[in-house]
């Protein structure tokens, strides 16, 4: 598509040029620069958006703030394509405003159109002084930026809605230009050297702008799955030794408990050999929505590996983990896990719980102080919660349901 355009236009400025005269020629090559220069500057004005957006995808649905940020880039960036508007002919001078006005609607709804047609449309009256000619042209642009926020609404998809704003801004573009050229050839001219132009630069824009949209969809999902559990959604070992260790800075310099439970499925290895590894992967997705609704909202649930677990309880003393670490201890307990040929299984978990500053004054003995009451529940019978004092390693009596 890009290409075919970029050849109509090589032709209908390079390859006329037998019988012309230098200046003509030259003429023609000048065109092509200025093309450029605006492809350049909308390709650039792309690649900063899309940065700034890389971290949030930007869409009719984001903050209003962001909306707003993308009309006003949108504007900004048609402000600098009057500046470097083309010469067509000696008075006459085309740009490419509407298609930062395209861009803005596809991607960020009609508020980031008329934000942007605003900013424009005060642009181009002030640039070249209030007069007919530029407040027609700041009418025409509102036109154009009004039409594309409504096609923005519709429910097809990005590309159609991309041809559709094309088809309506050229309608747009022809009614603007006639409105100051009444001269036929000269009109004819200009639209056919805009018309191709306007497709050219806006199929070039589609393709960047996509191309751009699904490498930061891709940034987006490289960095969740670097921080979250593939299987189960939850924290993965990266984020927990990032999360414990802040948690544990913050317990000390605001001088709060932090309790940790390690948690590991008693006997998961007969769920894998009975059943099969995706019944264990189900169970393990199931036990990591339990965990997480069993815990407070602001608590931090962990799969640190295989079937291994940890939550990190703030502000949270020995007592109370215990008395949520209990809770989760008889849910699960109870709890009918469903395999995928829909047989349900019971399993049980041990879970060990230490707490800073009552059991430990550091990282490191912290969690080895938790990891051994894991183990002392282990031991003892498992389906149970152990904790860790500076005496002793204490296990609480397992209520059997």
């Amino acid at each position: 598509y890009v290409k075919t355009h970029i050849n109509l236009i090589s032709y209908y400025l390079v390859c006329p040029t037998i019988g012309m005269s230098n200046k003509d020629v030259k003429g023609r090559i000048s065109l092509i620069k200025q093309l450029f220069v605006n492809a350049a500057i909308l390709i650039a004005a792309l690649f900063i958006i899309g940065q700034h957006f890389l971290s949030r995808p930007l869409s009719h649905g984001s903050p209003v703030k962001h909306r707003l940020f993308a009309g006003a880039m949108a504007g900004v960036t048609g402000c600098v394509l009057i500046f470097f508007g083309v010469q067509v002919t000696g008075a006459i001078v085309v740009d490419f405003r509407y298609i930062s006005l395209i861009v803005a609607s596809i991607y960020a709804g009609p508020l980031a159109s008329l934000v942007g047609g605003v900013i424009i449309a005060g642009f181009r009256t002030f640039y070249s002084g209030i007069s007919s000619a530029s407040l027609t042209g700041a009418l025409f642009v509102l036109t154009a930026a009004a039409g594309c926020g409504l096609i923005s609404k519709g429910k097809n998809g990005r590309k159609t809605k991309w041809i559709l704003m094309i088809i309506f801004c050229q309608i747009n573009s022809f009614f603007a230009l006639y409105s100051v050229i009444r001269d036929y050839s000269l009109l004819m001219k200009v639209l056919i050297f805009y018309s191709l132009g306007f497709i050219t630069l806006g199929g070039l824009l589609y393709y960047y702008s996509e191309t751009i949209a699904l490498s930061n969809s891709l940034v987006r999902n490289l960095k969740k799955e670097n921080k979250r559990d593939f299987l189960t959604g939850l924290n993965n070992v990266r984020s927990f030794d990032l999360l414990y260790n802040a948690a544990l800075q913050e317990a000390q310099e605001k001088s709060r408990v932090l309790s940790i439970v390690i948690v590991d499925i008693d006997h998961f290895k007969r769920v894998n050999d009975t059943y099969g590894h995706q019944a264990g992967d189900s169970v393990l997705k199931q036990l990591g929505e339990l965990l997480r609704h069993g815990c407070r909202s602001f608590d931090v649930v962990s799969r640190n590996g295989g079937e291994e677990f940890s939550m990190l309880l703030m502000d949270c003393s020995c007592k109370k983990a215990c008395e949520i670490a209990e809770r989760i201890r008889k849910e699960v307990e109870a709890h009918k896990f469903i395999l995928p040929d829909n047989k349900e299984i019971n399993i049980t978990i041990s879970l060990g719980i230490a707490t800073y500053p009552e059991t430990a004054e550091d990282n490191e003995a912290l969690y080895k102080n938790a990891d051994k009451a894991l183990y002392k529940a282990k031991n003892t019978g498992r389906n149970r919660v152990c904790y860790y004092d500076e005496n002793s390693l204490a296990c609480l009596v397992t209520e059997k349901i």
